[in-house]
């Protein structure tokens, strides 16, 4: 059946764990070895509308700031293609070395909303801040340790893309990937801090100094880079707006510590702050 084949052997297996999971939680019962911590009634009510109301207060901003990058990928292309297909090429490809650079951010992130959401739990906001700064530091540490290996090893990394020494989208490349390591050590400012708010319920800032950062700075600079002298210098720019711009508002709002005050609506019993 080849690819049907395959496809079909995929959409299966999903489905035959999910119905497995959710046979396994409704009948409460060992199912193939696995005993659910839980058995969940499918006659029950489970709806509280207070938790729903918080659910929705808080999750909508991460899903706009997840949205962010969706939205503005087809403008930023369509500008990046004024430039020309060699710069087109050359973007796509420090866009794919950029989202290896970026990979430590995710887990910097959860690690971050994690420890700071347990001793905000706990009513320890001092400790909480205390883990919210060392993220942020491990974090910057760790991206400028990577972006120091990337830009040494720009060249052949380029090469390794496009194939040949000889290709002009190489000589477009190289200095899009300096521009991204520069602007990556940012991303870790704006993860590290993100956390913390994240943890707090605070998840507007994020979300709308990511919308900032994108749609008032990157894409404008790369838009003036298309249709002024600026050239190549818009997209450089564009690059570090992108994440310096999170990153400094993200910083400030955590400095701020309004993002503590606001965890205590969300905490239950409301426990009382050390501070």
């Amino acid at each position: 059946m080849g690819v049907v084949g395959a496809a079909v052997g995929s959409v299966l297996a999903n489905v035959g764990a999910t119905v497995a999971l959710v046979g396994g939680l409704v009948i409460g019962r060992p199912l193939g070895g696995w005993t659910p911590p839980v058995a969940v009634s499918p006659l029950r009510s489970y709806v509280d509308v207070e938790t729903t109301r918080q659910i929705a207060e808080i999750g909508t901003p991460v899903v706009g700031r997840n949205l962010v990058w969706t939205v503005a990928e087809f403008p930023l292309l369509a500008i990046v293609a004024l430039f020309g297909p060699s710069v087109v090429a050359a973007y796509v490809i420090t866009r794919r070395i950029w989202g290896l650079m970026n990979i430590p951010g995710w887990g910097f992130g959860l690690a971050s909303s994690s420890l700071v959401g347990q001793e905000l739990g706990t009513g320890d906001e001092m400790t909480a801040e205390v883990y919210g700064r060392e993220v942020i530091t491990l974090a910057v540490a760790t991206y400028a340790v990577a972006a120091g290996v990337v830009c040494l090893l720009a060249e052949p990394i380029v090469f390794a893309f496009v194939g040949s020494t000889a290709d002009p989208v190489s000589s477009v490349a190289v200095p899009l990937v300096y521009a991204a390591c520069v602007a990556i050590v940012a991303q870790g400012i704006s993860r590290g801090a993100a956390g913390p708010l994240d943890a707090s319920g605070d998840t507007r800032w994020p979300f709308y100094s990511q919308a900032i950062g994108m749609f008032g700075f990157s894409i404008p600079l790369a838009y003036l880079g298309a249709t002024t002298s600026l050239g190549l210098g818009g997209l450089y720019l564009s690059f570090l707006a992108e994440t310096a711009v999170p990153a400094a508002i993200n910083y400030r709002r955590f400095a701020g510590g309004k993002w503590k005050a606001i965890s205590r609506g969300y905490r239950p019993n409301s426990v009382d702050a050390d501070d």
